[in-house]
């Protein structure tokens, strides 16, 4: 059985959304324009979901440099 791919964030009564194939690979969903590409495992959506979801993920640790420096 293949699964046919679903949009993440839309629901429609008891399930989510199929995304509407395009023809070269990738699926949209109709109603927010979330894009699917599961031949391309690098493909990150630009959608506004996807974008906000992407805003919130945990920031890279940084390493700082700090000098001692005290002043008395």
């Amino acid at each position: 059985m293949v699964e046919e791919p679903r949009c993440p964030y839309c629901v429609l009564i008891d399930h989510f959304m199929l995304l509407s194939p395009t023809g070269d690979g990738r699926f949209v969903c109709m109603k927010c324009g979330h894009v699917a590409f599961p031949e391309n495992k690098i493909f990150q959506c630009l959608c506004s979901h996807c974008s906000a979801m992407r805003a919130f993920e945990p920031a890279k640790p940084r390493f700082w440099s700090a000098q001692k420096s005290v002043n008395w």
